[in-house]
Parts: structure tokens; C-alpha cells; sequence
């Protein structure tokens, strides 16, 4: 009576099945690798751009101050230039007036002594 046969592979058949599973194994570690390997360099990449776009924002910045603070300083002068116009105007209204405050105050002083003269005399 023959319960079952059992057909078992030769030695042959079992060496190309390992060698087919290890070249299968080695070609999947090695597209692993390249897909890391690839990953890696798009993440490089990714922050090298946003470095890129962190320096020109932040050039972008400082043009934007350099031409705030010029403007700010085109505007003090222009403000000082005015100040200085307007004291040159009244220093020149105040030598008229201090002229014309000193010719009184000279007189003031002439009537003075001639009342100190009459009244010495």
C-alpha cells in the first residue's frame, strides 16, 4: 500500500533556488539603498533651497532697513537743514533785536549816569 510520494528536489534545484533568493535579497537591499541614498539627497537639497530662500529674505530685509534708515536720515537732514534756516532767520530777527535792545539799554545807561551826574552835581 503507498500512502503518498514525495517528490524531493535535487541538490541542483536547491542551490539555484538559494542563489535565486540571495540575488533577489541583494537586489532589494541595494534598491533600499538607493532609495535612501535618494531620499537623502532630495532632503539635502530641500534644505539647501530653504537655506537659499533664508539668506534672500533675510537680504531682502536688511536692503529694506538700509533704505529706511536712509530715508530716515535724508529726512533728519532735511528736518536739521530747516532748523538751521529758521535759526539763522531768528538769529538774525534777534541781532536786530538785540541791536535795537543794546542801543535802548545804552541809552537807558546814558540817561542814567547823566541822572547820577545831575544828581552828583
Amino acid at each position: 500500500m503507498i500512502v503518498s510520494i514525495k517528490t524531493v528536489p535535487s541538490r541542483r534545484q536547491t542551490r539555484r533556488k538559494r542563489r535565486s533568493r540571495r540575488r533577489q535579497e541583494d537586489e532589494q537591499a541595494k534598491q533600499e539603498v538607493e532609495e535612501e541614498e535618494k531620499e537623502e539627497q532630495e532632503e539635502e537639497e530641500e534644505d539647501q533651497e530653504e537655506e537659499k530662500q533664508e539668506e534672500e529674505e533675510e537680504e531682502e530685509e536688511e536692503h529694506e532697513k538700509q533704505e529706511v534708515e536712509g530715508e530716515e536720515e535724508q529726512e533728519e537732514e532735511k528736518q536739521e537743514e530747516e532748523e538751521q534756516e529758521e535759526q539763522e532767520v531768528e538769529g538774525e530777527a534777534v541781532s536786530v533785536g538785540t541791536k535795537d535792545l543794546l542801543e535802548e539799554e545804552e541809552e537807558e545807561e546814558e540817561e542814567e549816569m547823566v541822572v547820577v551826574v545831575w544828581r552828583g552835581v
